[in-house]
């Protein structure tokens, strides 16, 4: 149970990032035109770039946490 647990968690967690990086493509490939480029404040293009990188910095903070906490050794007493 807990595997499958794991995985859809895990699919879960990639399918908001794809989601969530297609969103941001499909946002600057919108603005990125002369008339709609001149009109967009910075904190806009922020949250465009923010969609873009912060999913794959997630997942990256994801895996190097699980690989922590792989090589740690077990602690007595967490988990029960």
């Amino acid at each position: 149970m807990e595997l499958f647990i794991r995985s859809v968690r895990r699919a879960a967690v990639v399918l908001i990032a794809v989601s969530s990086i297609a969103g941001g493509t499909l946002l600057a490939w919108h603005m990125v035109s002369p008339e709609s480029l001149a009109g967009t404040s910075t904190s806009q293009m922020v949250l465009v770039l923010a969609l873009l990188v912060l999913p794959m910095a997630a997942l990256g903070a994801w895996q190097m946490d699980r690989l922590a906490a792989a090589r740690s050794p077990a602690r007595s007493g967490e988990g029960e």
